[in-house]
């Protein structure tokens, strides 16, 4: 079988490398701080959104080259950072916020992966507990701030945190009767699952009263099963004082601004069909597949995902969305080729642009055609590591699908399937 994707993959990550990679000091990725290069990393995350795309890339081929790097970074990331800054120091840099300490745990998972380092799986279990006591409202019940208030002199809460119950439940699974399983890891962690749940999924029409700034009410009335990315309490520069931000208008879903997050949605996904696994919980997994189902139809931009909310992050959780729902009998071939669709897009956009990969994926741009309007304004993004690793994590999970023996127009029947999720 041709390995189209395999192929785009490698070309991507080539072009990624030669802007982004250094084999001073052993090899490692080159620290960015809002995308662009420095001397040295104030944080982990930006180095993370390659790692992921190498990891997915890792995963789609096995090549030992990819590993390499991904061991040489984490070496690296240990040099810049004290065990103590790692593991909590919240409200400063490298966690600095929830989502920061998310892509920072998915990087120590991945880290104990490709080399088995105790540090690293340790720095897994310490750092999510860690993170659930300082950013949790009260108790756990109630969720975790996003955020400190010193931040923004604001607070809110987010369905970022998938990053890290995902990453938690990876643990708790694997780590299961041995001497690092940890029943409080998994509590903690199954109580927050019930908090996204009950307050981010959009599976159900509610009244916030007393919601609105003006201390007016507004009725949210939408079940696509998709999950808000904000969540208010008592917020006070948003139109909604209560409940999910963005509430008032709750079908906005588009580039740049969306209500709701395409990673939120597929870890939330990945994360339902896990719990069900774990758990044997029927439910569980009907949650997952209509999420998947309305990211097919909500997120459809010319046949190819819409890029929706963050295009530094939007493709974190695709890896794993790809493991546990488009590689197996869970999905359509539909879904599977809004992938494809999707990574050729990119792929073309780079090709065209001498190795950029633009965080517009539903579309291809052709030498010397302007920028979308839409993006105008954000022009810093066409050179942006983490935009362009995020959107090459897009190629490198498609060649991941392409493993499974999936192909664009290729009927399910003939290619190879699991009912099961691959070991993620």
């Amino acid at each position: 079988m041709e390995q189209k994707y395999r192929q785009m993959a490698k070309r991507a990550l080539d072009d990624l490398y030669a802007r982004y990679w250094t084999d001073a000091d052993g090899g490692h990725i080159l620290p960015t701080h809002c995308g662009v290069v420095v001397d040295r990393p104030r944080m982990i995350w930006e180095t993370a959104m390659l790692l992921i795309a190498m990891e997915t890339y890792y995963d789609a081929t096995g090549d030992e080259e990819t590993a390499k790097r991904i061991a040489a970074t984490w070496r690296y990331l240990k040099t810049c950072f004290t065990y103590e800054q790692m593991a909590a120091g919240f409200g400063q840099e490298p966690n600095l916020a929830l989502d920061d300490t998310g892509w920072d745990i998915m990087t120590y998972w991945m880290a104990w992966r490709f080399t088995g380092d105790p540090t690293a799986l340790r720095l897994v279990r310490e750092c999510t507990l860690c993170a659930y006591a300082h950013f949790k409202d009260g108790t756990l019940e109630n969720g975790c701030w996003y955020n400190d208030w010193a931040q923004y002199n604001d607070q809110w809460k987010s369905s970022y945190i998938v990053s890290l119950l995902l990453t938690a439940l990876k643990y708790c699974r694997d780590r299961k009767g041995t001497e690092q399983e940890s029943a409080e890891l998994l509590e903690q962690t199954l109580t927050l699952c019930r908090w996204v749940e009950r307050d981010f999924r959009r599976d159900r029409c509610q009244t916030f009263r007393c919601g609105r700034q003006d201390g007016g009410d507004y009725t949210v009335d939408v079940t696509d099963n998709l999950y808000w990315i904000d969540y208010n309490k008592d917020r006070e520069n948003k139109p909604e004082r209560f409940g999910p931000s963005g509430g008032t208008r709750q079908n906005d879903i588009f580039e740049l601004g969306s209500v709701s997050a395409l990673f939120a949605n597929m870890g939330m996904a990945a994360l339902n069909v896990t719990l069900s696994e774990m758990l044997g919980d029927p439910a569980a997994m009907k949650r997952a597949l209509e999420t998947s189902a309305s990211i097919e139809r909500v997120y459809n931009l010319n046949g190819a995902y819409l890029n929706d909310r963050d295009p530094h992050t939007d493709a974190t959780m695709l890896r794993d969305y790809v493991l546990t729902i488009l590689a197996t009998d869970r999905a359509t071939d539909a879904q599977r080729d809004m992938l494809f669709r999707t990574a050729d897009h990119i792929f073309e956009n780079g090709q065209n642009s001498g190795g950029l990969y633009y965080p517009w994926w539903s579309c291809v741009l052709r030498p010397g055609e302007p920028i979308p309007e839409r993006y105008a304004r954000c022009k810093p993004l066409v050179e942006n590591m983490m935009v362009n690793a995020t959107s090459v994590t897009m190629i490198c999970g498609a060649a991941l699908l392409e493993k499974y023996g999936f192909a664009p127009g290729v009927p399910a029947g003939s290619a190879r399937r699991s009912t099961r999720s691959t070991c993620f």
